[in-house]
């Protein structure tokens, strides 16, 4: 059984699932793998939000059960473009952007710039990866 403390929700009996919420299920052992010795049942959550931190909590059907409590602390991360929300410039210049990041758990691989929700191709250095200089028109 697996369940979460504060709000308490009961997530999953014998490995099914018992809320609706289809982010979260259990990974059950394979019982017919001879050569596998492992019997951990993985509770497994997608896309985690922060309204999932808290404590969770992996009880046996044993008399009398045991159980193993972990905590999941979760971290909103952030993206904050220096300066004004506005930039006036004119066309020709040259417009640096700076990009800062705040509770990341790992170096992006990639970032990407975003101009009325389109990403921002630049020329002949494909897909923006940490910084480069765009030139308005």
């Amino acid at each position: 059984m697996w369940s979460r403390d504060l709000p308490f929700a009961l997530l999953a009996i014998d490995g099914e699932p018992h809320l609706e919420d289809p982010r979260i299920w259990v990974e059950k052992p394979n019982m017919n793998d001879t050569e596998s010795d492992t019997s951990d049942w993985i509770l497994a959550i997608r896309k985690v939000e922060r309204e999932d931190n808290g404590t969770y909590k992996c009880q046996t059907s044993d008399h009398p059960p045991k159980y193993i409590l972990t905590h999941l602390f979760t971290v909103e991360a952030m993206a904050i473009i220096d300066g004004p929300k506005e930039k006036f410039m004119k066309g020709g210049s040259r417009l640096r952007l700076v990009c800062h990041f705040h509770n990341v758990t790992q170096v992006p691989e990639t970032i990407f710039w975003f101009k009325l929700e389109q990403v921002v191709r630049i020329r002949g250095h494909g897909f923006a990866r940490t910084s480069y200089f765009i030139f308005l028109s």
